[in-house]
């Protein structure tokens, strides 16, 4: 029933309209109702007949204030399909590069051999054998390992070292290690 009513208010409508009323004007025809009467001209106002008027083809009335012309420029703009815990990473990894590295920031942790600790005095410090079997002496707060770790605390036997890293939500974690002292043959307890 809804359809048969719709339908014939369709139709009753169309017939009554009539296809001048709908059309729009061209870049020739200036923009004028031709049933309004021209405004008294006022000394040194141009009138409308002055004024060339003119619409662009593509024109609609209805349209005016609805859309508004798309003006994006992707500079300084991050790319929507990167990941952002990537570009976090990537943020981070640059910030530290530019900080002049230590020679043990070239070797992971699990690279380098503890395999000496003085630790009962003011300021213990612990000594470091990299790979290339370059001896390091060094106190708290050095830095070593190649995820940016520094050294937290010195004791008996081991060294603590907090790595920051980033967990999946994109915050910042502190990843803590123990180098334990390696025995004389080698081989780490």
């Amino acid at each position: 029933m809804k359809w048969f009513l719709i339908t014939i208010i369709f139709v009753a409508a169309s017939a009554f309209c009539q296809e001048d009323d709908f059309s729009v004007p061209t870049e020739s025809e200036p923009i004028m109702d031709p049933n309004s009467q021209a405004a008294p001209a006022i000394e040194g106002v141009p009138t409308i007949s002055d004024v060339q008027t003119s619409v662009p083809a593509g024109y609609d009335p209805a349209l005016e204030g609805f859309l508004e012309e798309n003006n994006y420029t992707p500079q300084d703009k991050r790319d929507p399909f990167f990941p952002f815990l990537m570009l976090q990473k990537i943020k981070i990894v640059n910030e530290k590069q530019q900080e002049v590295l230590e020679p043990l920031q070239q070797f992971a942790l699990n690279e380098l051999k503890v395999i000496g600790i003085i630790w009962d005095v003011g300021k213990p410090k612990a000594l470091v054998v990299d790979p290339k079997g370059k001896s390091h002496i060094i106190a708290e707060s050095a830095k070593m390992g190649k995820d940016f770790g520094y050294v937290a605390a010195i004791r008996e036997g081991e060294i603590i070292v907090i790595e920051e890293q980033l967990d999946s939500a994109g915050k910042r974690t502190f990843l803590t290690k123990i180098l334990k002292i390696s025995n004389s043959a080698g081989a780490a307890q």
